[in-house]
């Protein structure tokens, strides 16, 4: 994949990439290390990006990168906590039964996508590249952490999460990410699962840690 010197939008950018085929662990690298290093910056500064919209991106000389400053952490007392019990389920495998009034069938859907518009009652993936702790007020360097890495994901795998079925594939496949893009390194794949953890216990404490692994990832096993 060449790199694109245009100025563009994420969209933009994410349809070239589909256009392209799946893209390579030096072009996803190289297109995101500008991004993580100017919110890695921010959170030093004790701000976070607060990417609410894709129109903060901006894909730029074979750079992505914020077009908004940031701003100050947001906190919320209501956000869910993992469960003490939590490495004994699999929660890719909680599925709940939904009535289509249409046609009157019964749908399962997995509990992990939540596509409504009231708030989520566990934590869940939300179409548009949103955290559902933000959804809840609170947004803070974890809730960047995950945002940031839905968007990743998204260019890394060719998705677009303000899709149902393309979020749905991501959530469905996140446990076996290589067969989503088998051209990635395997630790830019365990990068990406951490940072888009639902429970904030288990995301990457920090973009210092994701930039290490980003730019080394050759060195990793």
């Amino acid at each position: 994949m060449n790199e694109s010197k245009e100025t563009t939008s994420f969209g933009g950018l994410l349809e070239w990439v589909k256009d392209s085929g799946s893209i390579k662990s030096e072009d996803l690298v190289g297109f995101t290390l500008p991004l993580l290093d100017t919110v890695r910056r921010l959170h030093e500064n004790k701000k976070v990006a607060h990417i609410t919209s894709s129109q903060q991106l901006v894909f730029d000389d074979g750079f992505l990168d914020l077009t908004t400053d940031g701003v100050e952490f947001k906190t919320s007392g209501h956000l869910f906590k993992k469960p003490v019990n939590y490495n004994a389920i699999d929660l890719t495998e909680e599925f709940h039964e939904k009535t289509n009034l249409d046609n009157h069938s019964i749908e399962q859907q997995n509990k992990l996508l939540h596509f409504e518009e009231e708030l989520p009652t566990q934590p869940a993936y939300l179409l548009s590249y949103k955290a559902w702790d933000a959804e809840f007020g609170h947004y803070d360097p974890l809730t960047d952490i995950h945002v940031i890495g839905l968007y990743i994901a998204s260019l890394a795998f060719g998705l677009d999460f303000n899709e149902k079925e393309d979020l749905k594939r991501f959530v469905d496949y996140r446990n076996s990410l290589y067969f989503l893009n088998k051209n990635l390194h395997p630790t830019l794949l365990s990068v990406i699962y951490e940072m888009t953890s639902l429970y904030r216990e288990d995301r990457t404490r920090n973009l210092e840690e994701v930039i290490v692994k980003f730019k080394n990832y050759r060195e990793y096993n």
